[in-house]
């Protein structure tokens, strides 16, 4: 296991209460229902970091307009190269990275993040991210309760892993064994989907709040299914709040939530399956669905930086 990965044994409950008495807390916003309609600009990404320098790319697949962000750290790359944090909904994610934040990584042991986002100045891009997201069966064709696309994570996992995750770190000081990847809600389902199919892809895989009813339960039905690897032993951290109070989000097709297993479940089908695979929990019992990205987000880069990230989940934005 890295120097960047904590024990992954216990189950963690984590009071915002006890949080607060650090002086922290998450910005007003974000414990309301996201604003889809806010501007991120101008990003970090624009504004610029001392400790950090920052890319930008756009590509286009298919119906698909992504704007991708990298945050690669100034200072001098390990013998091994940079840990590497690939961030789905890549412009929330960017919006949600501090300048503290970045301040704090960079004293620490620093990732290279990837923010793979999509050619919007918006925090989230709502039909793009259900399309690329969401599982589906095979040769099942899918759409969401707006009839847009769905159903086509396959399809942006191949693009993800065997084409951009190559050409990013080709010119990049990567260490190729650190690799994680973060996701919240559907992101979250896409981690998971990963983790189950592409295992050997990262080293870990972080899913916060997943949307475990879409599809009738897919990812929960592929879990009971799952034959572990036999080389590849990423870890997994799952994460939710203890006021999420649906299972799946509004617009995604989904099993009744009395039939969804929930995160805590969903370790013990793995843990079954593959006992030596490491899967954490953690439940921040004050928080939303919407609280969990901004709060999962810092949690997960503080983590693979060798910092404690629990303080990190409420961090007030600079």
């Amino acid at each position: 296991m890295s120097r960047s990965r904590c024990s992954l044994s216990r189950r963690h409950v984590l009071s915002t209460g006890a949080l607060a008495l650090a002086g922290l807390s998450l910005p007003g916003w974000a414990w309301a229902r996201p604003d889809l309609s806010r501007s991120i600009e101008p990003t970090i990404a624009k504004r610029g970091h001392p400790d950090y320098r920052f890319e930008q790319f756009t590509r286009h697949k298919g119906d698909g307009r992504y704007r991708i962000w990298l945050a690669i750290p100034k200072g001098t790359p390990p013998e091994k190269g940079f840990p590497i944090v690939y961030a789905l909904d890549g412009n929330g994610a960017l919006d949600d990275t501090t300048p503290t934040l970045l301040s704090a990584l960079a004293r620490a042991h620093p990732p290279i993040i990837v923010y793979l986002g999509y050619d919007t100045d918006k925090r989230f891009d709502v039909r793009q991210r259900h399309r690329d997201y969401t599982p589906a069966r095979p040769g099942e064709s899918m759409v969401d309760r707006d009839g847009g696309p769905a159903g086509g994570a396959t399809a942006f996992l191949t693009q993800v892993l065997d084409h951009w995750r190559p050409e990013l770190e080709r010119t990049l000081p990567v260490n190729a064994n650190d690799r994680t990847f973060w996701g919240h809600s559907f992101g979250g389902l896409c981690v998971l989907n990963a983790f189950l199919t592409r295992p050997e892809t990262m080293a870990s895989f972080i899913a916060a709040s997943p949307s475990l009813g879409w599809g009738d339960a897919l990812i929960p039905t592929m879990a009971r299914q799952w034959h572990p690897p036999t080389t590849a032993r990423p870890s997994l951290w799952l994460l939710k709040g203890g006021k999420e109070h649906t299972k799946t989000p509004p617009g995604a097709p989904a099993a009744s939530d009395n039939d969804v297993m929930d995160i805590f479940e969903l370790k013990e089908t793995l843990s079954e399956r593959a006992p030596d695979v490491a899967v954490e929990t953690t439940l921040l019992p004050d928080y939303g669905h919407g609280q969990m990205f901004t709060a999962s987000l810092r949690m997960a880069l503080a983590r693979v930086a060798g910092l404690d990230p629990t303080p990190w989940g409420t961090l007030e934005s600079a």
